[in-house]
């Protein structure tokens, strides 16, 4: 029997592809890509690259923003609380 689409995202939009897990307190970076915010900090924080930060999938040079990182995370808790209410 054949599964129909069901409305929800692929399950690989909401993965870290820096640890592969499920996405833990998520950030996404002005180039669109999401990670843990652990799995960035950390990524950042590594001595290649001190002081530059770029994004670990297409290597775009990006700034930290708090402000995005707030947002994103309301989000992803709200399409958490959807899904669990379906």
């Amino acid at each position: 029997m054949s599964r129909g689409n069901t409305g929800s995202a692929p399950l690989y939009q909401f993965c870290c592809s820096v640890c592969l897990e499920v996405l833990k307190d998520p950030v996404t970076i002005p180039c669109g890509h999401s990670y843990c915010l652990d799995c960035i900090e950390d990524y950042w924080n590594r001595p290649k690259q001190k002081g530059q930060y770029s994004c670990p999938q297409c290597r775009q040079s990006v700034q930290k923003m708090k402000e995005a990182e707030k947002e994103l995370r309301f989000a992803i808790r709200y399409i958490k609380v959807s899904l669990m209410c379906t």
